[in-house]
């Protein structure tokens, strides 16, 4: 239990695993060395098994297609939350009063 609460006190305030570039760098080798795993993988299937069952064959049967589609509906879906964001965003002081920060609970009642 003490040497717990020693490394947790030699660990300067506000400083994480990922604050280190070196850390940094492992975490982004394995993503894409788990990315090349799985894009030889779909190679693999769709030379070696035949027999995907597919809606679009044209489309599905290319090798990367499910890597490219999965690219593209991240990429799409950051870019509407960014969008959405603007519309939902509050100001910095939206739960401020003019005396301060508002800490009581409201008492009205919606019924």
């Amino acid at each position: 239990m003490k040497e717990t609460k020693q490394r947790e006190s030699d660990q300067p305030q506000g400083s994480y695993w990922l604050d280190h570039p070196g850390n940094v760098k492992k975490v982004i080798r394995i993503f894409f060395f788990c990315c090349g795993v799985l894009a030889l993988l779909d190679l693999i299937f769709i030379f070696q098994i035949q027999h995907k069952h597919v809606y679009f064959p044209d489309l599905e049967n290319k090798p990367g297609f499910f890597c490219l589609y999965g690219l593209v509906a991240c990429v799409l879906l950051v870019l509407v939350a960014k969008q959405l964001r603007k519309l939902l965003m509050r100001p910095e002081n939206y739960y401020e009063t003019s005396e301060g920060l508002n800490t009581e609970p409201s008492n009205t009642h919606h019924d």
